[in-house]
């Protein structure tokens, strides 16, 4: 069942006012985003008031209340038991019922950075959905702590696990963490915790997922193109640097390339087959494209791909007779 609707709040990715009411979600009219769930108040009053700033919200389609251990009170010994217990009771019941609804808060809110996050860095349907749900299964244990620390976490383990060419101070950058908490210890703290609730080793990732987004950085540099011409090349010549790249680094292992990282050694690697072929970028250039310092990308051909040379020349044999 859907239904047009006018909110006052923007679209999270558009900034469209229209949206459409989907199964209990918001979706903009215009770009396809849901932004978050419908909330309706409910018909249960946490105080014996009218006031509609004590009521409990629901989410649409679901009007059933949570029945706990701090319910109801049967009172059938009401004329020998002490007013102090029975006002404790009271209270104890409206903490729990407190509590229930800002976890509640907490998930919802989880979610709409985690959707707003994965907007702005276009991961894929797949890769969205399984952060979603590792976020609901691990928010309940995460007593400690600001939630969005674990969005961030939990956005790294879901890039990492499918191999995607993002960094995580990417990650960090979209995701808005208040600065006093952006410590390097606090995220480092929440990795392990994740890791413990989903007992998982933490994925690392792989140097030949970088390869495409250096390559299209590269066909983008006006610098590089106007080299390229002049050395009469074309622009197979980028399918050639991403084929010798990815070959060689799929045949490496973790061991090979002593634990450097994969973002540095991708693009010290594409420079350094360029430098043996038509030499039309520059370690500043390679550098620029995905965000890598010059020294990083100078250091790693130097010390590595030079003493590997040998392993470059055969895969360039190998594919010039292909």
């Amino acid at each position: 069942m859907t239904q047009s609707l006018t909110i006052s709040e923007n679209c999270v990715s558009c900034g469209a006012h229209e949206f459409i009411e989907s199964d209990g979600y918001n979706v903009c009219r215009e770009c396809g985003t849901v932004n978050d769930r419908v909330m309706k108040p409910g018909s249960f009053l946490l105080h014996e008031t009218e006031n509609r700033h004590y009521m409990q919200s629901v989410e649409l389609g679901n009007r059933m209340h949570i029945a706990n251990a701090h319910g109801s009170h049967i009172g059938y010994r009401k004329g020998s038991e002490s007013i102090f217990r029975a006002s404790k009771i009271l209270r104890m019941k409206r903490i729990q019922q407190w509590a229930m609804m800002r976890n509640e808060q907490r998930l919802q809110r989880g979610l709409l950075h985690l959707n707003n996050a994965s907007v702005q860095l276009q991961l894929p349907r797949d890769t969205r959905d399984r952060a979603a749900y590792l976020f609901r299964k691990t928010l309940p244990h995460y007593s400690r702590g600001n939630y969005k620390i674990l969005v961030v976490c939990i956005l790294v383990l879901v890039v990492r696990l499918h191999q995607l060419p993002i960094r995580e101070k990417e990650i960090v950058a979209v995701v808005p963490i208040p600065i006093r908490i952006t410590k390097r210890q606090t995220i480092t703290r929440t990795k392990f915790f994740v890791m413990k609730i989903l007992d998982i080793k933490w994925p690392s990732l792989q140097p030949e997922c970088f390869i495409p987004r250096l390559i299209s950085g590269l066909r983008k540099n006006t610098c590089v193109l106007e080299r390229l011409e002049r050395r009469k090349g074309t622009l197979n010549y980028f399918n050639k640097l991403e084929r010798l790249s990815t070959r060689l680094l799929r045949s490496m292992t973790y061991l090979d390339y002593g634990g450097r990282d994969p973002v540095g050694l991708a693009a010290s690697l594409i420079y350094t087959i360029d430098s043996m072929l038509l030499h039309v970028t520059t370690q500043k250039t390679v550098g620029k494209s995905i965000g890598v310092p010059e020294q990083t990308v100078r250091g790693h051909s130097n010390k590595l791909w030079e003493k590997k040379k040998h392993l470059i020349n055969k895969a360039l044999e190998e594919v010039e007779t292909q």
